[in-house]
């Protein structure tokens, strides 16, 4: 079975650390545990299911939503998966 090699992006680490900080701050360190590891669990399975994620909108990008305020964007090409957002689904819809 294939595996992809999964590559973060600049702006993604921020925002994935931007969410971390909003977890502990509006909910609690059990939530933010939560997340990192549900985050953990869904790159896992990343890694070898690349097309897990619902494709969004009309673009290359595909989106997997870890809790229910928080998605992780992301895209696939050749051997890469490109992690590009994890975006607060609070704040204003995400454009690409």
């Amino acid at each position: 079975m294939k595996t992809y090699k999964i590559i973060w992006t600049e702006n993604a680490t921020e925002q994935y650390e931007q969410n971390l900080k909003y977890l502990i701050e509006e909910w609690n360190w059990g939530v933010m545990r939560n997340f990192i590891a549900k985050v953990e669990a869904f790159l896992s399975h990343l890694q070898t299911f690349p097309e897990m994620g619902m494709k969004y909108k009309n673009t290359c990008y595909r989106r997997f939503v870890v809790i229910e305020p928080i998605s992780i964007f992301y895209r696939f090409e050749n051997d890469y998966i490109f992690i590009v957002s994890v975006w607060n689904n609070h704040q204003k819809p995400i454009v690409f």
